[in-house]
């Protein structure tokens, strides 16, 4: 009963178009199956120094309805900026990611150049798409797991309740993030700041702000 198959791919291009220009494009796929899936949750980046988790009272943790060891293997697609950390999850995922990386080196002359904050300045402009999902229903059919509800019937707030509904909101299954950022090494650490607004549903949220460590995709 707890056994599970994981199947993840992540293909990434670098293209340089001019000096001090590069394109950095990436896409991650993964799928969990078996009886028992293991999530992959999408939302913010990784290693955040001020990650904010999402607040949803459906959240997987750790309740006696799940086991300790699932985190374990818990999974984190990459970044998708503008959101919180685990604004979704599931046992399937997709994201694309998208930057423009301009090295602020290459506009100066190199021998000019004597600082390492300067030296590895880096202004980007990204672009973040993806969604995740649990069963066979993906987010390009009618109705799937992230716009599909069932109200009433017998759950635990109508125990003899024999009614319910099916609903679907048709609600955009993918969540966008756009927004700017800084690279640079300090004191060794190779630093990055980001701030992104998220799409969600033809609406704009709330900007977000995200400091954290270690190289880009």
């Amino acid at each position: 009963d707890d056994n599970f198959n994981g199947f993840y791919v992540d293909a990434r291009h670098y293209q340089t178009l001019t000096s001090g220009i590069q394109l950095a494009a990436r896409f991650n796929y993964g799928n969990s199956s078996g009886k028992s899936p293991k999530y992959t949750f999408l939302g913010g980046m990784e290693n955040t120094l001020n990650r904010n988790i999402y607040d949803n009272p459906n959240q997987v943790g750790v309740t006696p309805g799940n086991k300790l060891r699932d985190v374990v293997f818990y999974n984190y697609g990459g970044n998708l900026r503008g959101f919180d950390f685990a604004k979704l999850y599931g046992t399937k995922h997709i994201l694309f990611n998208l930057e423009l990386r301009f090295s602020m080196a290459g506009y100066l002359p190199r021998n000019t150049v004597t600082s390492s904050i300067i030296r590895n300045l880096q202004l980007i402009l990204f672009s973040d798409i993806g969604t995740a999902w649990n069963g066979e229903k993906g987010p390009w059919s009618r109705q799937n797991s992230l716009n599909t509800t069932t109200v009433g019937g017998n759950n635990l707030e109508n125990i003899n309740n024999p009614f319910y509904a099916v609903v679907t909101n048709f609600k955009n299954p993918f969540l966008t993030g756009y927004g700017m950022g800084l690279r640079t090494t300090i004191l060794g650490f190779f630093a990055k700041a980001d701030y992104g607004i998220g799409l969600e549903n033809k609406e704009f949220g709330t900007g977000k702000f995200y400091l954290s460590l270690g190289h880009d995709f």
